[in-house]
């Protein structure tokens, strides 16, 4: 599982939603971000690759610097507007560069900190050791940066996909560098009420890092990725990703605010676990494939999910892991399935999104879910076009983040839509035509063969004999593509049970 190229797709949705990536620039106007996917191609291949989390850090910081171009995706993987949308006059203008600077504090601190710090903006931080001074001395670190594309050097690192028939990127919106100038507080959070002009640095109760206010740009970023994936300096880079990880495997991190470390979020569950997983990640040279095969050959995660009354009564939550805890699947892994069970998934990794919307052309742009689907929507969700504050007209539902903001943990609801689209939407009904087509052709003709064939590649066992005179019946009546239907809708296709 941990060798096969869909890990590294299955794993990628998790970051980039922690990171707000997505291929349009949001606000009113949401044009589309024609080159943000080679940040979302390398995501996928750093994850499969297993590179060490710390070089994987390191690279989205500064990997113009390192010959990783598309790795800088990850500093302006954010909405923001663009330059015909921000007024000519200098309060507009100075707003809009700092609404763009907050945004990298957001993705750095939230995503691999842990920490609130964007909270610092106007004011000290209310709950943690962050003050107004901290907050603009990080965004000093970033002073040289400004969103837009640039061109993808050659290197073997900016390579394509291994074996992958697809075009190299030749453009990435991953940013641009120039030197840095002054940066300074800015009382409450005004850009106009600049007051004393503060160095690139961390927020002081982790130390500094020592550079000089006229430290190039290239000089301030990487001095705050070596400090980032430095244990000793900074104790929650590797606490904040182990968490990430279990949450996704167990539903709920040891830490219940995997985006929040502070004094506001939940304590750990566990708190030496997940000091031990951190210690140990760091061991094993920042091995995320490590991390995921100790947790899950452990016999916390290899429980039953099945309840007892003594556990209910204590811990209905299974906060204390005394149980494996049952959940839905994410729409990914959902609309994959489907496409999976029913023949017609296209495994092509890698390249520009395709599109879950008509196109559209207009100035400010309108999202209308497409509702008719071919081989070119067959791929695996995780290279569908992101389009903020707009949802795919089926899977949407699904607790689907906007990427407006981060999106750490999903919410899990569940509604009516749901069970409505992935019954009568023109997606399922045309893939369980495919998945009856399938059943047919690999089974031969006798109907209860077809039947067992469907439950084969959609639950992976047999039908009891009461469900198959059950679908034998509905078949009879309705057609094969009708049991699809109820197989794709029931509970064992949309939940880890």
């Amino acid at each position: 599982m941990l060798a096969s190229p869909r890990y590294g797709e299955r794993w990628a949705s998790h970051w980039l939603d922690v990171i707000r990536y997505g291929d349009t620039h949001g606000f009113e106007v949401n044009t589309p971000r024609e080159n943000a996917w080679p940040y979302r191609d390398y995501v996928i291949e750093s994850l499969n690759d297993d590179k060490p989390y710390d070089q994987f850090v390191r690279e989205q910081i500064v990997g113009d610097q390192l010959g990783v171009d598309a790795a800088t995706g990850f500093l302006v993987a954010a909405p923001a507007l663009l330059p015909g949308q921000v007024g000519k006059d200098e309060p507009s203008m100075r707003l809009a560069r700092a609404d763009e600077l907050h945004e990298v504090i957001v993705s750095v601190g939230t995503g691999m900190l842990g920490l609130t710090v964007g909270c610092s903006r106007c004011h000290n931080h209310k709950f943690d050791p962050v003050s107004q001074r901290d907050y603009y001395q990080l965004q000093a670190v970033f002073a040289g940066l400004q969103y837009g594309e640039r061109p993808v050097r050659d290197t073997p690192e900016n390579g394509a996909f291994r074996g992958a028939a697809k075009p190299a990127a030749k453009t990435v919106f991953g940013g641009t560098f120039t030197e840095p100038g002054a940066t300074f507080r800015q009382h409450r959070g005004d850009p106009m009420l600049r007051r004393e002009q503060v160095p690139p640095d961390v927020p002081a109760v982790f130390g500094s890092l020592a550079l000089e206010p006229t430290a190039s740009d290239a000089q301030r970023r990487v001095a705050l990725a070596n400090w980032l994936v430095d244990a000793k300096r900074n104790p929650l880079t590797a606490r904040v990703i182990v968490n990430r990880v279990w949450q996704h495997h167990f539903g709920s991190g040891l830490v219940a605010t995997p985006s929040d470390f502070g004094a506001a979020g939940a304590r750990p569950t566990h708190p030496e676990l997940l000091d031990w997983l951190a210690a140990t990640l760091i061991e094993d040279g920042w091995s995320l494939k490590r991390l995921h095969r100790r947790i899950l050959l452990s016999n916390t995660y290899r429980q039953s999910s099945r309840p007892h009354a003594q556990g209910l009564a204590r811990d209905a939550e299974s906060h204390l892991l005394w149980r494996y805890p049952s959940r839905r699947l994410e729409m990914e892994a959902i609309r994959d399935s489907i496409l999976a069970t029913s023949g017609a998934l296209d495994l092509a990794m890698g390249g520009p999104g395709f599109m879950v919307f008509e196109p559209n052309a207009n100035y400010v742009r309108v999202y209308e879910p497409k509702e008719a689907w071919g081989p070119g929507e067959w791929r695996r969700m995780v290279y569908a076009h992101r389009v903020r504050m707009a949802q795919d007209g089926v899977f949407g539902a699904f607790d689907c983040p906007d990427a407006g903001q981060p999106a750490p943990r999903r919410s899990r609801s569940t509604t009516a839509i749901q069970a409505l689209n992935l019954f009568n939407s023109s997606f399922v009904k045309q893939q369980a035509e495919l998945l009856a087509a399938r059943a047919k052709r690999e089974a031969g003709s006798d109907l209860d063969d077809q039947i067992r064939h469907v439950f084969a590649l959609a639950d992976g066992r047999p039908p009891s004999d009461r469900e198959l005179a059950a679908c034998r019946s509905t078949a009879a009546q309705f057609g094969l593509a009708a049991v699809c239907r109820v197989v794709y809708n029931s509970n064992e296709f949309l939940f880890i049970p």
